[in-house]
């Protein structure tokens, strides 16, 4: 699962994945736009980009994905390569944000 939190519209916000039963966040580090964009498939949005602090509230608790490594091609983040944010250098100041956005047919 993921979600975005603390953005001004559902379409935006900081970065949080389930890793069990826990939400954690995503350090920014080597966060890019291919990553923000499966995020953004994932919640249902055609495209999307990457947002970097400090655009958005930052978070509290596990940091639970760091050195995030998509191809474009997976259905979840999870798929993505990733190191664990607990092995990471990273802190809350560091929350990857994304912006999605939705192309319109006309």
């Amino acid at each position: 699962d993921v979600r975005l939190i603390g953005g001004r519209n559902a379409n935006e916000g900081r970065v949080e994945v389930k890793k069990g039963t826990s939400w954690g966040t995503v350090c920014d580090d080597g966060w890019e736009d291919v990553d923000a964009r499966v995020v953004c498939r994932q919640l249902g949005f055609d495209d999307g980009y990457a947002v970097y602090p400090p655009t958005f509230p930052v978070g509290s608790g596990m940091i639970s994905l760091a050195d995030v490594g998509c191809s474009g091609d997976e259905v979840s983040l999870l798929q993505c390569g990733h190191s664990p944010g607990i092995a990471s250098d990273c802190s809350h100041q560091e929350d990857a944000g994304a912006r999605c956005i939705d192309r319109s047919s006309g």
